[in-house]
């Protein structure tokens, strides 16, 4: 999948305009990165990868359109301080980039129910499920580790059915399979390291 046509099932699934969903992805553009870069079009354009899908999923966070650069770099930037119930993916302190590139990708161990953020970019929650433990969890990533007020009226929501589609759209079976295979060593030498958390790689 190209980054144009997320954009495309972006506008489809948030309801909002595609002129708004390219003003909000102009920034990641902007970083000349290979999948974003603006001189890449149509067939000649590279296929993105679960990561890409994570950033501009991040992209969505801000409540204008205007500060999605900021917005998104912040939200990029966020890092786990809070333990899963039952599962655990990772280690305190992984980014949100991160843990959603992970759950984008094609045998994740995790299924994840819901993605929360706040328009300032500084927390989010993440809901999964785990079916090799029957159970359900959220991750809280924050910058300021301080508790957020619940009275916030703009979130930014996103089911499990809309990952769910966007994952699909994004997932390449081989090569996801090698960035569990990267990931599962990485994480078992940080283990080993500090002993926290455990890694559950693909199926």
């Amino acid at each position: 999948m190209k980054s144009r046509e997320l954009e495309k099932m972006l506008a489809g699934l948030t309801g909002w305009t595609l002129s708004e969903i390219d003003q909000r992805m102009r920034p990641l553009r902007a970083e000349g990165l290979p999948a974003f870069a603006s001189t890449a079009r149509g067939l000649h354009a590279p296929d993105i990868a679960p990561i890409h899908a994570a950033m501009m999923l991040l992209q969505l966070v801000s409540r204008r359109a205007v500060d999605a650069g900021q917005v998104g770099r912040t939200a990029r930037q966020l890092c786990s301080v809070s333990e899963a119930i039952g599962t655990q993916i990772g280690p305190k302190g992984t980014s949100l980039t991160l843990f959603l590139t992970i759950l984008l990708t094609n045998g994740a161990p995790l299924q994840p129910t819901r993605i929360e953020a706040t328009p300032d970019g500084k927390n989010a929650w993440l809901d999964f499920y785990s079916e090799s433990d029957r159970c359900e969890g959220r991750f809280w990533f924050s910058n300021t580790h301080e508790p957020c007020d619940g009275a916030i009226e703009h979130r930014l929501v996103i089911g499990g059915d809309a990952l769910a589609k966007i994952r699909a759209a994004v997932s390449d079976p081989i090569a996801d399979s090698a960035f569990f295979a990267m990931m599962t060593d990485a994480v078992n030498q940080q283990i080993a390291l500090d002993g926290v958390a455990h890694f559950r790689g693909g199926k």
